[in-house]
């Protein structure tokens, strides 16, 4: 398995795995904490719409007149 410190080119073992598995990983991308950041920074831009958006369902059906 990879670990976090920086290396130039795949161990033996993670060649081996490699070879075996087809991929290697999970490798660790950021902190937990950074990705806790993350999370809250895509969750708020989720919850924006655009104000010209009309969103996918209103493309197919419009909303008839009341």
């Amino acid at each position: 398995m990879a670990t976090t410190e920086a290396s130039i080119g795949l161990s033996t073992k993670e060649v081996a795995q490699f070879r075996q598995d087809g991929y290697l990983g999970p490798m660790p991308l950021c902190s937990p904490e950074e990705m806790a950041d993350i999370r809250t920074q895509i969750e708020s831009l989720l919850k924006t719409e655009a104000p010209d958006h009309m969103g996918f369902n209103n493309i197919i059906a419009p909303p008839q007149p009341s």
